[in-house]
This record gives C-alpha cells, structure tokens and sequence, in this order.
C-alpha cells in the first residue's frame, strides 16, 4: 500500500487506512537503512547482516516485525548518522544494533537455527518478547529459538536476565531498560535528558495509571486507541510532574514515547495522545518533509517556551486536535472527569493553542504534495473543534 493522502492522519476514521499505509512505508524503509548500514566488514556485526538477508528471502514479514521494534529502529537510525570519523560510537553502537536483532529474534522463535557470537567486551541484551534485559561478559553467546546461553569454561549457562519490559495492555509494555543512544540529548529545554526513572513510583503504579488512561482512550477515542495498537509499543518513564508532562519522542525512535508519571489521568492521557501523534509525523519524516519551508525559519511556539520552526508548530496543532477531541468527547457523554472545575479552562487552553498554531501555518506554511492533505485536515479540525460542546 503507498501513502496517498496524509488526510486523516490527525483525527483518524475506523479502519486506520492512513496510518497503516504511512506505518508500512516507515516499516520498509527501516529495513532499506539497515541494510545500507556501511559496516559490512566489520567484526562487531557478528554476521547479522546475512543472517538478516536470510531471513528476508524467507520470512519477511517476521524479520520486519524486529527491526521495526523502537530499540531496533532508532540504533539504525543513530548508526545510520553517524559521521564517518566516529570510529568509537561507532563500533559501540553496531555491536549494540546487532546483539539487539539477534536478541529479538532469538526471542521471538524467528532463527532458523543456533547463532554463535563472540563479544569482546561485556554487553547488554535486551528483548521485548523475552521481556528481560541481561548484562553478560564477555566471551560466546549461542542463540537458539526461544533461549540465550553462555559458554564458559565449565560449559553452557542459560542468560536469564531481570524483567525490562512489562505488559500495560495488550500490545503495550513499560520499559525500565532501554539503549537508546540519545537519552541524554536535551529534547525538551526545561529538561536535561530523559533517562528511564520512575520517579518515586513503583511499576505497578505506573501500570495501574497507564491502563486507566488508555480505557479512557479506548471508549472515547477509539480510533485513536487502534493507532496506537498499530505503532505504539514502548512507554517508557521519565520521572514525575505534579500537574504537567514532560514527555518526548525521538525520530527515529517510532513506537516509544518517554513520559512522566502524574495522578491525573487525564494529564497522561493528553501525554500518550501528544507523543503518538509525535510518532505518527515522525514516520511520515523518514521519507517526506510535509513542508518545504518546515526548518527554515523560526515562530513562537503556542506550546513552549522556545521558539520553534514550522514543523514544530505544526507538530503541536497536530498533537493537540485529538486531545481536544477526546475533552469534547467525553464532555458529551457527560463522563465525571468533565465536571472538574479546571475541565472547560483546560479545553479552552488547548483550543487557543490549536488556533494560534493553525493560524501560523496558515500564513506561512508551504506544504509539500501530501503535506496538502495534512494541512487541509488540520484547518478543518481546527473549526471543528473550537467549542467544548459543538456538534
């Protein structure tokens, strides 16, 4: 399926058309970029890389199914940038990259026979079908379907590993490991990095919340909710806030979304909606800008305090109409959050932001050929949803 229209990549219809076509462009050329890496020679890649080749000519949809994962994708996406001088990051990052697939694929049944690897240096293996993570020496790993051992010298050991990776909802997991090579890069400018921390909840904290915002998601945005079905996979902690979110998602990193712990459900629920639509335009970047101007100068943004160019503002309208949404939504249905004191001031900070930004875009965006479609839809919305409780 190609991408026709970005039409619907907003508020989307039943059935997800839109997304499955963008998610499925995205998904292909992750595996054009891994197998572009320029590292064929190198040691560290283990023989993934035939290994993967193999497994393309065999099962495709399997392979795709790991290197599409948000650990897997965005190493490739960091192996990927890297500038050619960068010998250190860069084998740290391959070997990294190729334990990863080898891990997952091990995990998930998908080797068609045992794969031995040598490490020189001591390495972590994380998998989300395993669900563990694994700190292990250096020396030999043998990887089979369905386990992982170590050979010492006195012999086979089977690598078990600590839970990483805990189930909210079917299809979703919380990540308390991660190899993402860009935690520490400032995403946010009131925050210095995004390392996992639970902020002083436990696991099941976090999971009791998440799973509660995400039933409210499910009834009073149930398109939405399919989305997220469709290309959400990790949540991972970053802290807590009392009474706003600091989450973040990283390009190449679709399918994760890096979020703070709060009480109010509704605060998460605006955090998973705002960074999976994040997530749904920054598979869309892997391949189309949506504007031709969308870096080259520099707005107020109606969300942050720093100045943004237009592919910022246009990520902030196009992550907040479907929040505003889900506040219209479920003002309708008269649920007993909307008769909060604070619910119509919130709605009405989210419509002027929607309005600011829209207006912004509409003076000075010059959209690419499928960019179009996406304005068009948020301008329409934008009206659409300029009232709590308009039809």
């Amino acid at each position: 399926m190609t991408v026709a229209t970005l039409d619907g990549l907003t508020i989307p219809e039943p059935g997800i058309a839109v997304l499955r076509a963008v998610m499925n462009q995205h998904w292909r050329l992750i595996v054009a970029d891994y197998r572009a890496l320029r590292f064929a020679d190198s040691p560290e890649r283990f023989g993934v890389p035939r290994l993967v080749d193999e497994l393309l000519a065999a099962d495709p949809h399997g392979l795709v199914r790991v290197l599409r994962t948000p650990m897997i994708a965005g190493l490739i996406g960091a192996c990927r940038r890297l500038s050619r001088d960068a010998e250190a990051e860069r084998r740290m990052l391959v070997t990294q990259l190729e334990l990863s697939i080898v891990t997952e694929l091990a995990m998930r049944g998908e080797l068609p026979r045992e794969h031995r690897v040598v490490v020189s240096a001591p390495s972590t293996l994380r998998s989300i079908a395993w669900g563990r993570a694994a700190d292990v020496p250096a020396g030999a790993l043998v990887f089979a379907p369905g386990s992982i051992t170590f050979e010492g010298r006195s012999g086979r050991e089977a690598v078990v590993g600590d839970p990483a990776f805990h189930r909210i909802d079917t299809g979703f997991f919380l990540a308390t490991s991660d190899s993402n090579p860009l935690l520490d890069v400032k995403a946010h400018p009131e925050r210095d990095g995004n390392r996992i921390d639970l902020g002083g909840h436990d696991r099941d904290a976090w999971i009791a919340k998440l799973c509660e915002a995400l039933a409210i998601i499910r009834e009073y945005a149930p398109a939405t909710y399919d989305e997220m079905r469709l290309g959400l996979e990790l949540v991972v902690p970053v802290g807590s806030h009392t009474d706003r979110h600091f989450s973040v998602s990283y390009r190449d990193s679709v399918g994760a979304v890096y979020m703070t712990f709060h009480t109010n459900v509704m605060t998460l629920v605006e955090a998973l909606i705002h960074e999976f639509q994040h997530n749904k335009l920054n598979a869309v970047f892997h391949w189309d800008s949506i504007l031709e101007n969308a870096n080259s100068a520099i707005f107020a943004s109606p969300i942050r305090p720093d100045p943004r160019p237009l592919s910022g503002v246009l990520m902030a309208v196009h992550a907040f109409l479907p929040v505003a949404r889900i506040y219209r939504e479920m003002t309708r249905a008269g649920h007993v959050l909307s008769k909060g004191r604070d619910w119509e001031k919130r709605f009405l900070e989210i419509a002027s932001a929607n309005q600011s930004a829209a207006a912004t875009l509409r003076e000075h965006a010059r959209p690419t050929r499928l960019g179009r479609g996406l304005l068009d839809e948020v301008a329409r919305w934008n009206v659409a949803l300029g009232d709590l409780r308009s039809p």
